[in-house]
């Protein structure tokens, strides 16, 4: 058998500029690791600081905050002020259960101190995220020259106030090729992330590539208190298949417990923990001829991962959004890559109206034949065993990337990039509220304050593959890819972290 390789096959020219996507190839059909796999991982660091010459810089205002929307506060900076113009992406966050004012987040961040430049940076905020300290990048296994894709989840008491934090990551070398999932855990709240609590979960290879992890923790009271749990995609020249790790130790030994899907290609899973510890992976079926998404499935366990379920359909006949798949169009105007894997969250409040609910949520196309993106929302109330019709909603314009969470109520948030018209590729962040259940949502309202964002670097064609958010009993902290700051010594825009507190 022919063995995989894992080298430069694609390079588009863009206004002069190249922009190399660097995925493995596979004659037969055509598939190539970069199909599938995160933009972070198939854009090479290399192109960070070109520009988009399609769409000339906007400068726009930084506020502090809507003055018609007190709801919104201040627009806070997350990475480091001092990273050379250099981008940032792809945020994730998590909050302390026990003080709303802790925060964690993550991102891909290529000021890092790595071969490539392309590190999973550290951000901490104490204070409700009215100020951010960055607190420098995972360490790295020897051998690996970048990571991205973060996820972040905090643990159990470890007594003293303090929780252990859990950050997973994927390190990779430039081709892409080792894919490798690791996690790190810190027991100082997130002040450091030793190397000697790095734990690598999945290894990857010359022909494996590991991808696009998230993770999270039992903190039920439940017999698998303590567990926790990692989902990723498991890429290989042929298929990609969704595997599910566990640590029943806190984090120092991981178990790869196996397969949960059954299709050819699926991407984007998202583990979470019921209030009984019944654990749940949400993840997108793909269209084996163009790797867009076309199904919603999610499995479940009762047994602490020991087993897991036949993947349950969520939701079928989905018009996926474009990939960088062999060129195919992206949102009209735009060259950036989007998707159409789940956000997933099951309600642990205490509110016995909505408690146990489960809601997954996806951005797509209308139906067959529209070129226009909305956001699709689904919910369970037994357990994931069946799931109600998707609610749609929507704009004038595409809306992409949402990302939920509940709060202690059982209020569901949900927060997403909409574009701001169709003849750029300029969008802002938004935010609604379901206080039923995801029967119904409330109004819009816009986050960010520094007027529109825009792809910016990296030649207009990667913004990130999702964003993040985080509820506490009175606000929402969503975290996201802004760029109203200038590169040092310059008229161009650059990416950045930016986060906000939202009073609904």
């Amino acid at each position: 058998m022919k063995r995989l390789l894992f080298s430069l096959l694609l390079v588009l020219v863009l206004g002069g500029a190249s922009i190399s996507l660097l995925p493995p190839s596979h004659a037969q059909s055509g598939f190539t690791v970069c199909d599938v796999a995160s933009g972070a991982v198939c854009v090479d660091p290399a192109t960070a600081e070109l520009e988009d010459p399609d769409d000339p810089d906007i400068i726009p205002p930084v506020g502090g905050g809507f003055s018609a929307l007190a709801t919104v506060g201040a627009n806070v900076l997350v990475n480091d002020p001092n990273d050379l113009g250099k981008p940032q992406n792809e945020p994730y966050i998590a909050m302390n259960p026990d003080t709303s004012s802790h925060l964690m987040a993550g991102g891909n961040d290529y000021s890092a101190p790595t071969t490539s430049g392309l590190g999973c940076g550290i951000y901490r905020s104490t204070n409700g995220g009215d100020a951010w300290d960055p607190r420098g990048f995972l360490p790295l296994s020897i051998g690996f020259a970048a990571a991205s894709d973060p996820g972040l989840a905090f643990g159990l008491d470890l007594g003293g106030g303090q929780r252990r934090i859990f950050y997973s990551c994927v390190q990779f070398n430039p081709g892409p090729t080792d894919g490798t999932i690791f996690v790190v855990f810190s027991d100082d709240g997130g002040v450091t992330f030793p190397d000697a609590n790095r734990r690598v979960v999945a290894n990857g290879g010359p022909t494996v590539f590991q991808d696009k992890p998230f993770i999270a923790v039992d903190t039920t009271n439940s017999a698998n208190r303590g567990n926790v749990y990692v989902s990723w995609t498991r890429i290989t020249s042929n298929d990609a298949s969704i595997q599910v790790a566990r640590s029943t130790s806190g984090g120092t030994a991981w178990t790869i417990i196996g397969t949960v899907s059954t299709a050819q290609f699926n991407q984007g899973s998202v583990p979470f923990v019921g209030p009984d510890g019944t654990v749940y992976v949400a993840f997108a079926r793909l269209n084996p001829n163009t790797i867009r998404t076309n199904a919603m499935f999610i499995v479940r366990s009762t047994d602490g991962g020991v087993t897991w379920s036949a993947p349950i359909t969520v939701a079928t006949g989905i018009t996926g959004l474009p990939n960088n798949k062999q060129g195919q169009p992206q949102l009209v105007n735009t060259k950036f890559r989007v998707n159409s894997f789940p956000t997933a969250v099951v309600d642990t409040s205490s509110n016995p109206a909505t408690t146990g609910n489960l809601y997954i949520a996806w951005s797509a196309y209308r139906n067959a034949t529209s070129t226009n993106a909305d956001i699709f929302v689904s919910r369970s109330v037994d357990g994931g065993l069946t799931w109600s019709a998707p609610l749609q909603f929507g704009g004038a314009n595409d809306q992409f990337f949402p990302w939920l969470s509940v709060d202690p109520n059982g209020n569901l948030d949900i927060v997403y990039y909409s574009r701001t018209n169709t003849t750029k590729a300029r969008f802002n962040l938004k935010h609604r509220r379901s206080t039923d259940g995801a029967l119904t949502f409330g109004a819009e309202t816009q986050i960010n304050d520094g007027g529109v964002i825009k792809a910016a670097q990296f030649q207009g064609t990667f913004i990130d593959d999702y964003m993040g958010a985080v509820s506490s009993p009175t606000r929402v902290h969503p975290v996201w890819m802004d760029s109203r700051r200038l590169k040092p010594n310059s008229t161009k825009v650059q990416q950045d972290i930016f986060g906000a507190a939202v009073t609904p």
